[in-house]
């Protein structure tokens, strides 16, 4: 169940990060991720055992997808894991919490 609500929470960062990114009027234009979204991705990754492979939008410079095997979850509510997740990592998918 909590390898679902972690798969919902990335699958729903992504949406989010893809409505917000910056309209890229040259198609040809390669945005490549930020060295800090390649830290926080490696520390996120690192976390999981390297068991993850990312996958960027060379458009946006985020994320367009993350597979792998199921997440190591901490025992927590999924607003907590939600939450916490984000808090940490959103800059990996370019958002900006308020």
């Amino acid at each position: 169940m909590k390898e679902i609500i972690l798969f919902c929470i990335l699958f729903t960062a992504n949406i989010i990060a893809q409505d917000v990114n910056f309209h890229i009027p040259d198609s040809t234009l390669k945005v490549e991720p930020t060295p800090e979204q390649l830290e926080l991705w490696n520390k996120f990754n690192n976390s999981q055992s390297n068991s993850l492979e990312i996958r960027w939008d060379y458009s946006t410079g985020s994320v367009a997808s993350i597979l792998g095997k199921p997440f190591k979850i901490k025992e927590d509510s999924p607003q907590k894991i939600a939450e916490t997740f984000f808090l940490e990592y959103s800059k990996i998918f370019r958002m900006k919490l308020e």
